[in-house]
């Protein structure tokens, strides 16, 4: 979407970019966000790992709202969600690489803020359950 803007900047995917993948992949926020390999594969290896199961997400879940049958998980999730965007938008403002140790840290400090700052967030992930250890 930057090329619209900006002169000279390439229309394909930062990540696709970077890893020198031959296919142009133009950057939409459906590719960027979510159906890159390379982000495909982090936001399914988060949601597994705070899952504590293989999860593939949808686009659903992922971009709209988490409608699981265990309720009290669903507003983490959500939040969570949010983070991992945010971590992606970050790394390609960056012009780097995707990392899953790197993500995973950052959501745990995140959170920690969050909880630290609201009480009500402190409950949301207290009643989730969810698998939250750095690294």
């Amino acid at each position: 979407m930057v090329a619209h803007f900006v002169r000279g900047h390439s229309p394909n995917c930062t990540f696709c970019d970077i890893q020198g993948n031959q296919d142009e992949d133009p950057e939409t926020p459906l590719h960027l966000l979510y159906s890159c390999e390379p982000v495909a594969t982090l936001i399914d290896s988060i949601f597994s790992w705070l899952l504590g199961e293989p999860v593939i997400l949808s686009r659903q879940d992922y971009f709209v709202s988490f409608n699981r049958q265990q309720h009290r998980k669903n507003n983490a999730l959500n939040l969570v969600s949010m983070l991992v965007k945010k971590f992606i938008w970050d790394c390609k403002l960056r012009f780097t690489l995707l990392s899953l140790s790197k993500c995973k840290v950052f959501i745990f400090e995140e959170v920690q803020i969050l909880r630290h700052v609201s009480i009500k967030a402190r409950k949301v992930f207290e009643n989730a359950d969810l698998f939250m250890q750095p690294g």
